[in-house]
Order: structure tokens, then sequence, then C-alpha cells
């Protein structure tokens, strides 16, 4: 359907125009639903850490393929996060954990900074890292795992540097990690 904004991010009413002058949210932020997301339209900021995790609170973590027939549980799936748009910092990390229908972190293109960690765990519909292509730094720790079908790093191309630890590790299908040539 052209008009469900999981498919068709136009059809939200959101202004996806990037804004010079955003909000910035003060602490924490999670993202449980397609609800939370929308609500960060506009914020060039979170002061503390980004979390999107989906709460699943009657179901237990399975294939979306499961998901597919119940229609009831559509307006909670986050596939995209294009709301992102106009996010440029993350003062603390940015967890992205247990996300079975999350296809791209495109949305996410304007962010520059971010002050601790990159957490990218179990997400088992992200193939790459398309998105995070205004990042450059990340302040504490880079950790990628277990995101079944990764087959590359593809979108953290001018990442330069991670000021701790970077770890990959069971993600099956991933072939090399070519595109972190410009990590010194």
């Amino acid at each position: 359907d052209d008009m469900d904004p999981n498919i068709n991010p136009a059809s939200d009413g959101l202004d996806y125009g990037f804004s010079e002058t955003g909000k910035v949210w003060d602490g924490d932020y999670s993202i449980t639903d397609y609800n939370d997301l929308t609500a960060l339209n506009g914020y060039t900021e979170i002061t503390g850490s980004l979390t999107i995790k989906p709460d699943y609170n009657d179901y237990i973590r399975i294939d979306p393929e499961y998901f597919s027939g119940i229609k009831s549980y559509d307006n909670k799936k986050i596939i995209h996060l294009y709301p992102l748009r106009h996010l440029r910092k993350i003062g603390k990390d940015l967890i992205a954990v247990d996300n079975p229908f999350l296809e791209t972190f495109i949305g996410l293109n304007n962010l520059e900074s971010l002050g601790g960690s990159l957490i990218i765990i179990y997400n088992s519909e992200i193939k790459n890292l398309e998105g995070f292509e205004s990042l450059s730094t990340i302040g504490d720790a880079m950790i990628v795992a277990e995101n079944r079908r990764m087959t590359t790093l593809k979108g953290i191309d001018n990442l330069v540097e991670i000021k701790k630890d970077l770890e990959i590790y069971y993600n099956i299908s991933l072939e090399n990690i070519s595109d972190m040539v410009s990590l010194s």
C-alpha cells in the first residue's frame, strides 16, 4: 500500500527537509515503535543516548515472517529511520538492538557526532551501514554483531576515528570489512 508510512515514508505527512534550527532532546530517548520514531522529527540533537529497540510485550523474539500476517502489529514495525533526517548529534550512545524489521539506517545521514558508542546488534534485516555517511568520529566503542543479513559495512566510509574498541563478530553474511578504509 503506497499510503503505508513503513513502505512509503513520504506518506506519513512529515516534512523531511533539513532544518538548521532544530530542536534538542535533553536526555536519553527510546524508540520502541513507529510513533516514537516520528516524534523525533525535527530534532537535531539528543544530549543522551538513543536506543532503537521495539517493545514487543506479548511476543518472543522470532523471525519477521511470523508477524507478516498480524495486522494489529503493523503499527509497531520500524522499517526505516527517515524521521531522524535532521539529527546531527547524539551526546552518548546510539543503540540499535533486536529490530527484526529494520531494513536501513538511511535517515541518520546527517549524523555527524556520536559522543558514546555505536552498538548494532540483532538486526536481522540490515544488510549494510548506509545512513552513517556523515559520521566521522565515535567517542567510545563500535560494536556490530549478530546481524545475520549484513553483507558489507558500506556506509561508514567516512569514519576516521573510534576512540576505544572496535568489535565486529557473528555477522554470518559479512563478506569483508574493506569499507573501513578511512579508519586510522
